[in-house]
């Protein structure tokens, strides 16, 4: 929100819930940053100069512009509905109103309330053989989308044709940011791996021929040859300490167990790993496969790194991006997780 000046975008709305309030800052604060404010004064906003927006199912007697709502931002409960998904200036979008002089035919808030809560993971799907929600139902894979950032396309849209009408209003849209991220499953291919995990993969090796496999690690654990898997000397090159972009590196440091391979967190190589890096890049828990269903392994996991960094742990992304809603953020709120950068697709590229 924004004191009242010339430049801020005044916004026009009949209700002050927490879904309209949580959709506008998605859209103007997140989105396309930019000086705004929501109010349900109708005449001190019939009254004010500057850029004005109204969103509501019916358009006031008005020359602003004016975004038809629907029901969704309206309601309390989650339901199914049937989606129609259509092209409208060459961009998918859903959630039509039947309106004249609209700036958009379309419930543009209520089409970003949907997509951006994952609201159709609240409803009823068939999860995967990981529990989790497969991108292929997703309606954005459905109608074609999935990789397109389909809201924010609208949103510029929107700022565009509001800046039409103020060509002196002073926004900007929003820089990309590009954010490297690296998720340390196994920091190791053969060092620093217990010896009866080093004596169960040489022999599974030789049972399977893999005279490639067995030669690299002997070359390795001889130290003729550097660890495939050891990498950070040129993670480091790339991204210099204080440089721009700054990656986030998140650690597996669950217990050993069929989805979790991770070293031991106990391992003295690996704790000077997780301590040099935490000193210099934003560090995160990569909790583990088995916290999804032993709940007081997540406490645990995140008392490991802040012990080996450190430093408090305030990031996370779910091993195997197993994310169900909302249980997961909930755990992760209660265990002192604010950021979380597991919204992603294991079985597609887009977005989340």
């Amino acid at each position: 929100m924004a004191e009242r000046r010339d430049d801020v975008l005044w916004i026009y709305v009949e209700s002050l819930n927490p879904r309209v309030r949580y959709t506008f800052t998605l859209i103007f604060e997140w989105v396309f940053p930019l000086a705004y404010r929501l109010t349900r004064d109708l005449e001190e906003w019939r009254n004010y100069p500057g850029p004005r927006l109204s969103y509501c199912q019916m358009k006031h007697r008005d020359a602003a512009p004016w975004l038809p709502a629907g029901t969704l931002l309206f309601e309390s409960g989650i339901h199914a509905m049937e989606i129609e998904v259509e092209q409208i200036e060459g961009e998918a979008c859903f959630f039509r109103v039947p309106a004249e002089d609209a700036v958009l035919p379309f419930d543009l808030p209520a089409m970003a309330f949907y997509l951006a809560t994952r609201y159709e993971e609240y409803l009823s799907y068939t999860a995967d053989s990981h529990g989790r929600f497969p991108a292929s139902q997703s309606l954005a894979s459905r109608a074609g989308f999935l990789r397109i950032p389909i809201i924010n396309r609208w949103v510029c849209r929107l700022v565009d044709k509001l800046k039409a009408l103020h060509p002196s209003w002073p926004v900007c849209g929003p820089a990309f940011r590009y954010l490297p991220t690296f998720d340390v499953d196994l920091a190791w291919a053969f060092l620093n791996r217990p010896w009866w995990i080093q004596f169960g993969g040489m022999g599974k090796a030789l049972l399977r021929g893999r005279w490639a496999d067995i030669r690299m690690r002997l070359l390795t654990l001889s130290g003729r040859c550097h660890d495939p898997f050891f990498t950070f000397p040129l993670l480091r090159q790339l991204h210099p300490p204080e440089g721009s972009p700054e990656p986030v590196f998140f650690f597996l440091l669950g217990n050993y167990g069929p989805f979790d391979k991770n070293i031991p967190p106990s391992n003295p190589a690996f704790r000077s790993l997780i301590a040099g890096l935490a000193r210099d890049y934003p560090t995160g828990i990569h909790l583990s496969y088995r916290s999804n269903q032993e709940e007081a392994k997540i406490p645990l996991e995140i008392e490991r790194l802040a012990e080996i960094s450190g430093m408090p742990v305030v990031r996370n992304r779910q091993h195997f991006l197993k994310l169900n809603l909302p249980e997961t953020y909930r755990r992760l709120l209660a265990n002192g997780i604010g950021e979380d950068y597991s919204m992603g697709y294991a079985d597609d590229i887009g977005f989340r």
